[in-house]
């Protein structure tokens, strides 16, 4: 992880599939949006992809919250990025600031996610794995969110 790469991006094209006849974007496909960030975010910062969390490590990372503002109109075809960033690091819970931008910047999209780790025995919540903790707490600090 270098602090130049951060925070990660997820790129994305808008599809057309994803969109009503006139070129929009379905709104509940923003939700997909950030679920895919989130996902390869687990793969490329923690190293873990979510099914391996379950068949390997016997946990999972449900949804607790999350809050979408739409501040512009996402068309097919354009390109955007999904940006990752962790505003904190609680006990058992991650809260995430996710934003859609284009290469200029533009903001089109922005969510606060909240998800937890859970023991799949009981569906209880969990602490976060230490190996979790180190790596989402470096990446803080290379965001410069620490």
């Amino acid at each position: 992880m270098t602090e130049n790469s951060m925070p990660y991006r997820h790129h994305r094209i808008v599809r057309w599939g994803e969109c009503d006849p006139e070129g929009v974007i379905y709104t509940p496909r923003a939700f997909d949006y950030l679920m895919e960030a989130i996902e390869s975010w687990h793969e490329e910062i923690l190293g873990v992809r979510w099914i391996d969390l379950k068949h390997k490590r016997n946990m999972g990372s449900p949804t607790v919250r999350t809050e979408c503002e739409f501040l512009d109109v996402l068309r097919a075809g354009m390109e955007v990025d999904v940006v990752v960033r962790v505003a904190k690091l609680g006990n058992a819970s991650v809260t995430f600031n996710i934003e859609v931008v284009d290469a200029s910047g533009h903001h089109y999209l922005r969510f606060s996610h909240v998800s937890c780790y859970i023991t799949l025995d009981g569906f209880k919540s969990m602490t976060a794995p230490d190996d979790f903790r180190e790596r989402i707490e470096a990446y803080q600090r290379a965001c410069g969110d620490a």
